[in-house]
């Protein structure tokens, strides 16, 4: 063994926690942007989907279809219907429409998720906010059903006898849509 020569690996650059460091940095600092609703695209974008992204790929494993539908610009309302009170169905959803589009899905919340003192940040950041806020251009998604199913435990989450009725007159659809 006396003969064998010790050849170093060449050490791969790590800008990945030299950028990370630097991310972590900012953050500590404060120097970091969210919108008036409280939403960080940053922090979104770099903690929250590649960890909604390891469930949506390996445990749920969805599968999407549709996505070509998606408008390209301009404000859309995406409406869904979950049951529960954790919306993971939620999250999925939003991966969907970030991977498949590029934008943000901004859901809408129950009040009482934002009287919850941790959670009601983690949304704010992740960009859940309070159902009140429909404007400025930015998509939404809702899951009007999940808090009435909740306060009423003999009624189903398919159970929509009573469904609202909304005005969908100002709705432009993507083409292909029905």
């Amino acid at each position: 063994m006396a003969d064998a020569k010790i050849i170093p690996l060449p050490v791969p650059p790590m800008p990945a926690s030299n950028d990370f460091a630097s991310f972590l940095q900012r953050r500590l600092a404060g120097d970091y942007e969210v919108d008036d609703f409280g939403f960080d695209a940053e922090l979104t974008e770099r903690v929250f989907l590649p960890a909604f992204r390891t469930l949506y790929r390996d445990w749920f494993r969805v599968e999407v279809s549709g996505a070509e539908h998606l408008p390209v610009d301009g404000g859309a309302l995406i409406v869904a219907n979950h049951s529960g009170t954790i919306a993971i169905d939620a999250l999925m959803t939003q991966v969907a429409v970030h991977d498949s589009s590029g934008r943000f899905l901004r859901t809408l919340g129950a009040d009482f998720v934002f009287r919850m003192p941790f959670l009601s940040e983690v949304a704010r950041r992740g960009g859940t906010t309070r159902s009140a806020y429909l404007r400025r251009g930015n998509w939404w998604a809702c899951g009007p059903r999940a808090t009435r199913v909740l306060a009423s435990p003999t009624r189903s989450a398919t159970d929509c006898s009573d469904s609202a009725e909304a005005d969908l007159s100002q709705l432009r659809c993507a083409p292909g849509c029905r």
